[in-house]
């Protein structure tokens, strides 16, 4: 294209006068670049919209919502909440019952030895079985009295709800989950060792210092540690896989009821899962009832402590199930 130096007018290559002055165009005028087209934008969806939205939709970051965690107060100060509260404690004394009571090993090891391995048992279990007992229920302890807080909390209108229940809950459930990982390392070692025959000589001081020859003659020890290993080895594998995914899904929950409780902005993680988990263990317990129930007959007052204490686990994980299905509720209005 050729620019007419008087009156700027584009023209043809091949003119020799302008088009719109008339005047001579020089031979040796200004070519002009063709000027590409402008290309439009593709706007077949008005930005910033997204396919499938109407023309009125529009993206926002997420907003506090009062009424829903109203509602996500209300469940947490509800008489629901303090039933599972109540009962959680007593599965906890109940659970040291029963493990004060059946702490005698004399159905297990014969009384007629002169071990002094075994007078040193029956001196000592009762009392270390108690100690013991206690000590590894300071963790439900702790996750009860963190589900106390929560109640209170959510119970005293004139007051913001506080996160110091939560937040002990899951501090608690992360140590837990840190010793179960420790655990189960050294159960695995444990299992290598087994498969590995290391452990066969520590059994046969066992049962020499138990003098007890006489209940294992003929057996072979040797196969029967490594089906030992074996089996220990799948335990682990497929026991651990569902404790560790169990103890994600619940330390999630946990997050994102505090990130609830923290912002104001209803969210859940995992809650349905975490719900039916609950049910399943609550079922497991059931179980577990009927089975208390034969015991009974031979031993009445440990098979009515296990009797009332499967009870209580299966009327609590039942119970926490029914909560978090509610809570999810509470979440999406």
């Amino acid at each position: 294209m050729k620019s007419c130096k008087h009156c700027s007018a584009s023209n043809k290559d091949e003119n020799q006068f302008c088009i719109n002055c008339g005047l001579k165009l020089d031979e040796h005028q200004y070519v002009m670049p063709p000027v590409p087209p402008v290309q439009q934008p593709y706007s077949s969806a008005p930005a910033p919209f997204s396919y499938g939205q109407p023309n009125n939709y529009y993206f926002s970051p997420a907003q506090p919502d009062p009424n829903r965690i109203q509602r996500i107060r209300d469940l947490a100060s509800s008489n629901l909440m303090l039933i599972l509260v109540i009962l959680w404690f007593a599965q906890i004394l109940m659970s040291v019952a029963v493990s004060a009571v059946s702490s005698d090993l004399s159905y297990i090891i014969p009384t007629t030895s002169d071990s002094k391995l075994i007078r040193i048992f029956s001196d000592t279990m009762p009392i270390f079985s108690l100690v013991s007992s206690i000590t590894g229920m300071i963790p439900s302890i702790l996750i009860g009295i963190g589900l106390l807080m929560i109640n209170r909390s959510a119970s005293d209108r004139h007051s913001s709800m506080s996160t110091s229940g939560i937040s002990l809950i899951r501090v608690i459930s992360i140590i837990q989950f840190s010793f179960i990982c420790i655990a189960l390392f050294a159960l695995f070692m444990v299992s290598l060792l087994v498969l590995s025959g290391s452990l066969s000589g520590l059994l046969d001081k066992i049962i020499a210092e138990l003098q007890i020859y006489d209940y294992f003659e003929g057996i072979n020890f040797a196969g029967i540690i490594n089906v030992i290993g074996v089996a220990l080895i799948i335990g682990i594998i497929i026991g651990g896989a569902v404790v560790i995914s169990y103890f994600v899904i619940l330390i999630k929950f946990l997050g994102s009821v505090l990130a609830t409780v923290r912002t104001g902005i209803p969210q859940e993680k995992f809650a349905s899962a975490l719900s039916v988990i609950s049910f399943i263990i609550g079922g497991l317990s059931a179980i577990g009832v009927f089975g208390a129930l034969v015991s009974i007959s031979t031993a009445s007052y440990v098979g009515l402590l296990d009797f009332i204490t499967s009870a209580l686990s299966a009327t609590v994980y039942i119970l926490m199930g029914v909560i978090i299905h509610k809570y999810k509720q509470a979440v999406y209005g």
